[in-house]
């Protein structure tokens, strides 16, 4: 039996022959509960919206866990259990909540003002991290009692006074020719081809080290991918020299029909002479897809720095590498859909064509003969 998630907590699942329908919702105290039997996908959303504004309701008004005068310890311990396993960065909202828990000890949550998280921020400043880090800080302790201090009018104007540091606007970073070739150059051969596999699909990563092989289509060329991040599933075509690198991945693993496309690479060491020395060859378990941070922090990130590319390169600007590429020469609906997005506001976001692709645009199918022939008669009017 297996269910698939359909949108936002509905799912489906087919149970002794018969579909049905369920949802799926977190309660206050972390708990996940299931409620299966619906007719219809319509019945299943009513059923998770409503449930879903009732807990909403429970974290605004605090409930019965939460006493008037809670601190922020007590706020934490009933908030982390609602989001592990959810956010990608539960391990840094963790650290960021326990530092201002430390910070306010067992002061009364409704005490607090915003001259006091304005030195807690000073604090962590101070303490060596930079200001956007100390942004990121306060945001966390602000979802916090958004989420579970009441009155809620009293949380919105605490943090309508407290006043955040500026950051710098940071320029999105589309890769060139050139800087693209350079990446592959200080990346191992493996690498490199996953590198340049992602410039051409185009998917984040987290979506990237996830594709499998039963949804690639060797004769139409083209990943049926599943729903993402409440986004429907599509069809992802595949350019050729896509399709010629992951035949060559296929091939390396011994041409499976089902499994990861980037399986979990394992050294192996064996211990000679009272030291462990590597096997030339690595272990491959097919069992469990490549982490995606970990190759992201020990691959990509030193080969971005000993390539000397600019420091905002990661492995999100070799999506929008790819959106202003494809931007260049298909309509934004098309990139659009290719790319997932909702809106076209994000497209707009994501192409940024490069200067030679802007000036190629400027440049007139057709030469006017008329001025042409003004400016061979008069070589005066012409630019020097």
């Amino acid at each position: 039996m297996s269910q698939t998630r359909l949108e936002r907590g509905v799912y489906r699942r087919v149970l002794n022959g018969k579909t049905e329908y369920g949802s799926r919702c977190d309660e206050v105290d972390g708990r996940t509960v299931w409620m299966w039997g619906f007719p219809t996908q319509v019945q299943a959303r009513h059923s998770y919206q409503a449930r879903r504004q009732h807990v909403r309701q429970q974290r605004l008004t605090a409930g019965e866990t939460l006493p008037t005068r809670a601190t922020i310890p007590e706020l934490i311990a009933v908030y982390l259990p609602t989001i592990e396993g959810k956010r990608a960065s539960y391990r840094g909202i963790a650290q960021q909540l326990r530092w201002w828990a430390e910070y306010f000890k067992q002061q009364p949550v409704l005490t607090i003002t915003s001259t006091q998280v304005e030195r807690g921020m000073a604090t962590l400043v101070r303490g060596g991290r930079q200001p956007s880090s100390a942004n990121r800080y306060a945001s966390a302790l602000r979802r916090l009692m958004m989420k579970l201090v009441s009155p809620i009018q009293w949380v919105q104007e605490l943090w309508r006074r407290v006043e955040f540091y500026d950051e710098p606007e940071r320029v999105p970073i589309v890769l060139s020719v050139a800087q693209e070739e350079r990446l592959y150059d200080y990346l191992a051969p493996q690498d490199a081809l996953y590198a340049r596999l992602a410039v051409l699909l185009g998917l984040r990563i987290s979506q990237f080290f996830a594709l499998r092989w039963e949804w690639l289509s060797w004769e139409e060329g083209f990943f049926r991918l599943p729903s993402f991040k409440r986004h429907p599933q599509r069809v992802l075509p595949i350019p050729r020299e896509g399709v010629a690198i992951l035949a060559v991945l296929w091939s390396q693993q011994g041409q499976p029909e089902t499994g990861w496309v980037f399986p979990v690479q394992q050294q192996c060491f064996v211990k000679r002479n009272g030291q462990f020395v590597p096997l030339p060859e690595k272990t491959v378990r097919f069992e469990q897809h490549m982490n995606a941070r970990n190759w992201y922090a020990r691959n990509y990130r030193p080969a971005v720095r000993r390539a000397q590319l600019p420091a905002g390169v990661v492995f999100h600007t070799l999506r929008r590498t790819w959106a202003s590429r494809i931007g260049a020469k298909a309509p934004s609906r098309i990139l659009q859909i290719l790319g997932g997005w909702r809106s076209s506001k994000v497209v707009e976001r994501y192409c940024l064509p490069h200067d030679e692709a802007i000036r190629r645009a400027m440049e007139p199918e057709q030469v006017s003969e008329k001025v042409s022939r003004l400016l061979e008669s008069q070589p005066e009017l012409s630019h020097k």
